[in-house]
């Protein structure tokens, strides 16, 4: 498939107004400086020179280019000038109604490429499906081009909302028994009363600071210990929580682009 890149009989100008006899075209692949080949008819069948150059009167020749490439053009004049860089030229291309295009740029330059007479910005306007905020998803069987289930999805989750749950266990609020306690001692100090000149349990001599008591005997203090606790199983209990959810921001990594529809007419 070919395209003309410019009127059939097109004869340039300079500065002035003036015409340029042996001005020149350099063609080449867009942002490249490779050349790029161009025809002298819509068939492709015959290459044109490259440059391609105007006659004595500054007219050029019908030029066809392939629709396969994005040409890269440059206007020079006789004297090697370089009078114009176009960059890129390619064929209009024919988008049916209902095409949904993305472009990145600000708003005027959206409108300059895309014209809001032909293209509508998707925001949920005539006919359009809301596209802020959302990333598209393709049709299936359990998500429709039309109807409620064509859309979905949330920008935050919530889950477990449900109510409450307990994680097993226990804790606090329960006091150990003798035997829930693993096994230990308990060593400390006792006071053995007896009399002054009792000697069954060995040589005596009163202690600084025992006291002598009414009928005459001395509290004489000994060593005693006693065992307690089996270590038997026991458990904390932990208390259930309430009803409630918890909320996270699903949004994957993600870049602004317009979406854009095409227009029936």
């Amino acid at each position: 498939m070919s395209f003309l890149l410019h009127d059939p009989i097109w004869r340039p100008l300079d500065a002035n107004g003036q015409i340029m006899p042996g001005c020149y075209l350099q063609f080449y692949e867009s942002q490249t400086t490779t050349p790029a080949t161009v025809y002298a008819d819509a068939a492709l069948t015959t290459p044109l020179s490259n440059p391609v150059v105007a006659n004595s009167a500054g007219v050029f020749p019908a030029i066809y280019g392939d629709s396969a490439v994005v040409y890269r053009r440059q206007l020079y004049s006789a004297d090697d000038v370089l009078i114009s860089d176009t960059d890129p030229m390619h064929p209009h291309v024919a988008f049916p109604p209902g095409t949904v295009v993305m472009f990145e740029g600000t708003e005027q330059e959206r409108d300059a490429a895309y014209p809001p007479a032909l293209w509508q910005v998707c925001d949920g306007s005539n006919g359009t499906k809301d596209t802020r905020d959302r990333v598209p998803v393709g049709v299936s069987n359990t998500k429709p081009i039309s109807g409620a289930a064509s859309t979905g999805g949330s920008t935050s989750g919530v889950t477990d909302a449900a109510g409450g749950h307990d994680h097993g266990g226990a804790t606090g609020g329960h006091a150990l028994t003798a035997a829930e306690n693993g096994p230990h001692t308990h060593t400390g100090l006792n006071s053995v009363p007896m009399s002054a000149d009792d000697n069954s349990q060995g040589p005596y001599q009163r202690l600084e600071g025992s006291s002598e008591q009414a009928d005459g005997t001395a509290s004489f203090p000994t060593i005693v210990t006693a065992s307690s606790g089996l270590g038997d199983p026991h458990d904390h209990p932990i208390t259930s929580e309430p009803n409630h959810t918890h909320t996270f921001d699903s949004t994957p990594p993600y870049f602004t682009v317009w979406f854009l529809k095409r227009k029936a007419a």
